[in-house]
């Protein structure tokens, strides 16, 4: 909107110089090549905004302040004019449009001053124009003031909608888990950068001991509750940048960037110990839950998420395997010769 709008801006300021040079609107000379000038500025300031957005700030208040000037200028040199304070109106307008409620009570309050220090100073109005003048913009900025604070709870309004079907899109509700579509598209960008900056970067796989059995005693309801209690204690141990997410129904799967097998076994027996120490509160019961984990690290031959991913669950089923309640890194080596097998 704001390019249309210094296109718009452009043109007419054009338009009036030369109405002006060939003598069919006299503004006089000042006025004339000020509106040249002006053009000129803004013209600049859309190649600018073109080349990157990212300056929209800076031309906005850049363009409101030059046209700010403008405005002063017509109101000044071109006297005989009655209706030279109109521009104003538009700047206002503009302000409040782009700028928001700040920006446009701060151009009404400059431009009132503007007015009525020019009536006192240097071209005074009729006593009845001045009225008007002053009366219409404080009753615009008024409207326009409600109008932008309406606009602005609405688009609030919208970027929180926006925010929770963002997080329903890419959690799960129960666990507030990453979905597993987002973790893949992440956990590529991790180990791809991993690769690039020769990093370290290691996954587990957990899952819960004997949730068959707890299923078989409360019912199947106590896997996802039963989850969400790993799952919480889990997070308390993981740093900001490193990923969560669920892997069937009873697998978590960590990815841990720059944490070799050593540190990720570390921190894999921490998070056992965590569970095992934390009492799961289903009901009156107090259930004791343990955790089985496997440990993968990337190699320089991994092209993907998945071979790692890969080594992790095998290392997950050797501590299932080997009774529970255990912490086992599955080495590269060792997926090489279970193929072989």
């Amino acid at each position: 909107m704001l390019t249309r709008i210094m296109c718009i801006a452009i043109i007419f300021s054009i338009l009036f110089a030369l109405m002006s040079s060939l003598g069919i609107n006299q503004i006089g000379e000042q006025a004339t090549n000020m509106d040249y000038g002006y053009a000129l500025i803004i013209l600049t300031l859309l190649i600018i905004l073109k080349k990157n957005h990212n300056h929209f700030s800076l031309v906005l208040t850049t363009f409101l302040l030059v046209s700010f000037l403008v405005c002063l200028s017509a109101l000044v040199t071109v006297f005989f004019d009655e209706f030279r304070a109109i521009w104003f109106y538009l700047l206002i307008l503009v302000a409040f449009m782009l700028g928001g409620q700040k920006s446009g009570i701060f151009f009404t309050l400059l431009s009132l001053l503007a007015i009525i220090a020019t009536h006192v100073f240097l071209a005074p109005f009729g006593t009845a124009t001045l009225a008007s003048i002053v009366v219409g913009l404080v009753v615009m900025s008024l409207v326009l003031a409600a109008f932008s604070n309406q606009v602005s709870r609405y688009l609030q309004h919208i970027e929180k909608q926006n925010a929770e079907l963002n997080y329903l899109a890419n959690k799960d509700p129960l666990t507030e888990v990453l979905h597993s579509k987002n973790y893949c598209q992440l956990t590529k960008k991790y180990i791809e950068r991993a690769q690039e900056l020769n990093e370290n970067l290691s996954i587990l796989y957990a899952g819960l001991d004997n949730l068959e059995r707890l299923k078989e005693k409360y019912g199947s309801q106590i896997r996802h509750l039963a989850l969400q209690h790993v799952i919480t204690i889990i997070k308390e141990h993981l740093h900001h940048q490193e990923l969560l997410t669920q892997v069937g129904e009873e697998k978590i799967c960590i990815i841990l960037p720059e944490r070799d097998a050593i540190a990720a076994q570390s921190l894999a027996i921490n998070i056992r110990n965590a569970v095992r120490e934390r009492l799961f509160d289903y009901g009156k019961d107090k259930i004791p839950l343990t955790l089985s984990i496997g440990i993968a690290a990337l190699n320089d031959s991994d092209e993907e998420i998945r071979s790692i991913q890969i080594r992790a669950d095998k290392g997950l089923i050797k501590a299932k395997f080997c009774g529970g309640d255990e912490v086992k890194i599955c080495h590269f080596f060792e997926e090489l010769s279970t193929e072989k097998l």
